[in-house]
């Protein structure tokens, strides 16, 4: 039985298979059994049989290594080395460690479907990242900021566009963490028609302009701002070209 709700969730992993995805990108697959669900600050035991599958992939669209993935696998897991089968094999041994996963509803074939985000320690703190509940300044600010990208999107050729806040301007970032920052940029690239794999590129290249060694750890929350930045700045552009062949084909009709 599938769980009907977002959120996050501590779980057992009960199987697990390496192999390739569509378009033969490498994955792991994992199958997860949930225990506790976090709400108001509390975990509570979910109502038994609640299970679902989980689809992480190693290598990006380009080829190169979906560094946050990898490492969420590597912390939460002990992954130890580079071997994708590890799981299996550690799973007919000694068993996988349970995990905290985030939930979230995403599009898939025209139908809002239920996946799994994330996978994290055991033990980390939940609250730190919980999109499950907003302030009402939170949601003024992000309708603020989606209004006016909708905007600048439905605007003509020749309409001023605003401008992109310069990268070393860092607002307040409001205690900001990967999940929000991630689930922003999500719901921007649905409205700009940008795909899932062509996302989840855009995203880890905006994670490695900050020119860290290790990338994908301890991201402070005035780091994830600049990470904010670069993801606005490549909305802009990414905008900007559409609004350019749009106006080429008007100008061939």
């Amino acid at each position: 039985m599938q769980p009907e709700k977002d959120g996050t969730y501590r779980a057992e992993v009960m199987s697990a298979a390496a192999g390739t995805g569509a378009g033969g990108a490498a994955q792991v697959v994992f199958q997860f059994a949930l225990t506790e669900e976090f709400t108001n600050g509390e975990w509570y035991a979910t109502a038994e049989g609640q299970e679902i599958r989980g689809y992480q992939y190693l290598l990006t669209k380009a080829g190169a290594v979906n560094e946050t993935t990898v490492n969420n696998l590597r912390e939460a897991l002990g992954w130890p080395n580079d071997d994708p089968f590890w799981f299996e094999d550690q799973l007919d041994g000694e068993g996988l460690l349970p995990v905290q996963i985030v939930l979230g509803w995403e599009e898939y074939q025209g139908k809002p479907s239920l996946k799994v985000k994330w996978i994290n320690a055991y033990d980390r703190d939940p609250s730190a990242g919980s999109l499950a509940h907003v302030s009402d300044d939170e949601r003024r600010a992000l309708r603020q900021q989606v209004g006016a990208k909708l905007r600048a999107f439905g605007a003509t050729p020749s309409a001023a566009k605003p401008a992109p806040p310069p990268r070393n301007a860092v607002p307040a970032n409001d205690g900001l963490t990967e999940e929000v920052v991630w689930g922003r940029w999500c719901s921007e690239c649905v409205t700009a028609g940008i795909k899932d794999k062509e996302r989840a590129d855009l995203y880890n290249a905006a994670i490695r302009s900050l020119n860290r060694e290790d990338v994908g750890k301890n991201i402070s929350p005035d780091e994830w701002r600049q990470v904010e930045i670069a993801l606005e700045e490549t909305l802009e552009k990414h905008n900007a070209e559409l609004e350019a062949d749009r106006a080429a084909l008007a100008g061939e009709a």
